[in-house]
C-alpha cells in the first residue's frame, strides 16, 4: 500500500462515516424543527452544523490516532507517510463538510426562516453584519469551517496519540487531573491570585479582540492552533511504540 492508497482508504472510511452522521444529525434536525413548529410555531432558532462536525471529527482524530499506526506499519508504510496520508485526508474531509455545513444551512434556514446558523449570529456580532449572501462571507464561512474540522480532528488525533502512550496509571492520573486542574484549580487560583486572574484576562481579551477583527483573523488563529497539533502529533507519532490493542 503506497501513501497515496493509504490517503485514499482513509478517505473512504472517513466518507462513509461522514455520511452516516450528517444523515443522522440532520434527520433529527428536521424533526425536530417539524415538532417545534407543530406545537409551538416556532423552529430550533440557532442552527450550527460546523460545531457537530468537530465533534464528528474530534472523535474520528482519536480513532485514527492508533488505528492508522497500525494498520500502515503493517503495510510497510513509513510512519512520515502515515503522518501525511492521513493529515491530508482529513483535510479533504474537512473541505467536504465544510461545504456539506454551508449547504445545509442553507436549506435549513430556507425552511425555516427563523433559524440562523450559528456562524450568521456570530457574524452578525462580531462582524458588522456582514451580508450572508456576499462572497466575502461565504468564503470566511468556508474558510473557517475547514480549519475548524481539522483543528478538531488534530486535537483528537493528538489526544488520541498522548492516551497511545501512556501507561494506565497515568491515563488515570491525566483524566482525572487535566479537569481538575481546568475546572477547579484554575477559578480557585483566580479567585486567590488578582495577578493570575488579570493576566488570564489579559490573555484571552487580547486573543478575542484578534480574532474579532475580521473573520480571516479568526482563520489564521486557528490555523496557528492546527499547526501546534500537527508538530504535536507528529512528536508522539514518530517513536510510537505498536501496541497490539489500546488500552
Amino acid at each position: 500500500m503506497k501513501i497515496g492508497q493509504f490517503t485514499k482508504w482513509n478517505f473512504k472510511n472517513g466518507f462513509i462515516g461522514m455520511m452516516v452522521f450528517y444523515a443522522v444529525y440532520l434527520g433529527v434536525i428536521s424533526i425536530l424543527n417539524i415538532i417545534l413548529t407543530m406545537q409551538f410555531g416556532i423552529g430550533d432558532e440557532t442552527v450550527s452544523t460546523t460545531i457537530s462536525a468537530g465533534i464528528y471529527f474530534f472523535v474520528i482524530g482519536i480513532v485514527y490516532s492508533h488505528h492508522n499506526m497500525r494498520v500502515g506499519l503493517a503495510n510497510s508504510i513509513s510512519r512520515k507517510s502515515i503522518f501525511n496520508g492521513t493529515i491530508l485526508a482529513a483535510l479533504l474531509l474537512s473541505i467536504l463538510a465544510a461545504i456539506i455545513n454551508f449547504a445545509a444551512g442553507r436549506i435549513i434556514t430556507l425552511l425555516n426562516t427563523q433559524s440562523v446558523t450559528l456562524y450568521e449570529w456570530l457574524s452578525s456580532s462580531m462582524y458588522l453584519n456582514q451580508p450572508s449572501n456576499g462572497v466575502i462571507y461565504i468564503l470566511a464561512y468556508l474558510l473557517n469551517g475547514i480549519v475548524t474540522s481539522l483543528l478538531a480532528f488534530l486535537t483528537g488525533w493528538f489526544i488520541g496519540s498522548a492516551y497511545y502512550r501512556m501507561n494506565r496509571g497515568l491515563k488515570i492520573a491525566v483524566s482525572i487531573g487535566v479537569p481538575a486542574l481546568l475546572f477547579i484549580g484554575l477559578p480557585i487560583l483566580s479567585a486567590q491570585s488578582s495577578a493570575f486572574s488579570a493576566a488570564l484576562s489579559t490573555i484571552f481579551k487580547t486573543i478575542l479582540n484578534f480574532v474579532t477583527l475580521s473573520p480571516f483573523y479568526l482563520t489564521l488563529f486557528l490555523l496557528a492552533l492546527c499547526v501546534v497539533f500537527t508538530l504535536l502529533s507528529w512528536l508522539l507519532l514518530r517513536r510510537a511504540p505498536v501496541k497490539a490493542t489500546f488500552s
